[in-house]
């Protein structure tokens, strides 16, 4: 837990630890989300894309392999559908 203190006109500083983690630089954008119980701070990306760039490094997720899953969602689909009619 790190603990700040918040300025006579409401503003507050986060550590510089937690800005370069999390890629908060001046100009960057943030939400705040209240929860009812206590409030997050959630920065915003830039680029979605390009931030979910290498997320699956070291998986092994064969082509095969996803389109036998999608084959078999897709007669699960069709079985559904051909059910209600």
């Amino acid at each position: 837990m790190v603990r700040v203190k918040i300025s006579g006109r409401g503003q507050l500083v986060i550590p510089g630890k937690l800005r370069r983690k999390y890629g908060i630089y001046p100009g960057a954008e943030a939400e705040w989300i209240d929860t009812g119980t206590g409030l997050f701070l959630i920065p915003r990306i830039e680029d979605p894309v390009e931030s979910s760039r290498g997320m699956l490094r070291g998986t092994k997720v064969s082509t095969e392999a996803l389109r036998k899953a999608r084959a078999e969602d897709r007669a699960l689909e069709e079985g559904k559908v051909r059910r209600s009619h």
